[in-house]
């Protein structure tokens, strides 16, 4: 009678050695052969276990920097592992802007922190000597545990990267608040702006651009604005629907 097994089959057999004969593994023998097997699997040295790392969707990251002089002054940005972020000018802001990056983006600024060790025991600040440029600080949260770490500037590029992410989010918060006060408040002003904004978004500054499209819905479609404000928020609204693949 011949034995089957579906899956994987173990199969012995006898072996010549230069010590003598091996013998053939018994029926009885195979099932403990097998559990030694898988136990030597599963056990793990008790000094190589680790706690999982906090998700992504867990985690926060705040970015704040102050530049006395400089408009704004002060702004942060507090991005969430969701995506989920908010933008205030003054640190008791009790209404910050509040909107939502894309997948990449956020994926890209949470790969940076992984690659700066997510702040612990940074020491981001350049050992030179240079102009002040605004103290920059990166704060992170996530499972209980906070790390802070501040600068004027670095050398080293991951957290250059970063900065320039945060500044590129400032520069399209500030845009948009500028051109919503204008369509409110002075329509004669809304041409300047345009021209900023798409200067911007030529040069790949603007951080989810999507979030022009109601106020530029608002001008294109309105014929209080200038004939030319309007064909420009229309010029714009279509590159910004229809994103180019450079």
């Amino acid at each position: 009678m011949t034995h089957q097994a579906t899956g994987y089959r173990l199969q012995a057999t006898g072996r010549l050695k230069a010590g003598g004969w091996r013998p053939r593994a018994t029926g009885a023998a195979r099932p403990l052969a097998l559990a030694l097997i898988l136990l030597s699997l599963m056990v793990v040295p008790a000094g190589s276990r680790q706690e999982p790392p906090a998700k992504p969707a867990q985690a926060k990251l705040t970015f704040i920097k102050q530049f006395p002089g400089s408009v704004p002054d002060y702004y942060a940005v507090v991005v969430t592992g969701e995506g989920q972020a908010e933008y205030a000018m003054a640190p008791d802001d009790a209404d910050p802007l509040r909107f939502k990056l894309s997948e990449a983006a956020t994926r890209e600024i949470f790969q940076l922190v992984e690659r700066l060790e997510r702040f612990e025991n940074a020491q981001l600040e350049t050992s030179k000597k240079v102009a002040f440029m605004g103290k920059k600080t990166f704060r992170y949260e996530a499972a209980g545990r906070r790390s802070e770490t501040s600068f004027n500037y670095s050398e080293n590029t991951d957290a250059m990267a970063l900065v320039a992410l945060f500044e590129k989010i400032s520069a399209t918060q500030q845009h948009l608040i500028n051109l919503e006060r204008l369509v409110r408040f002075d329509r004669l002003g809304v041409m300047k702006e345009l021209y900023q904004v798409e200067a911007a978004l030529d040069r790949n500054e603007l951080i989810e651009a999507a979030q022009f499209i109601p106020v530029l819905e608002e001008i294109a479609g309105n014929s209080s604005y200038l004939h030319i404000a309007q064909l420009r928020a229309r010029s714009m609204l279509q590159r910004i629907r229809t994103p180019s693949d450079k």
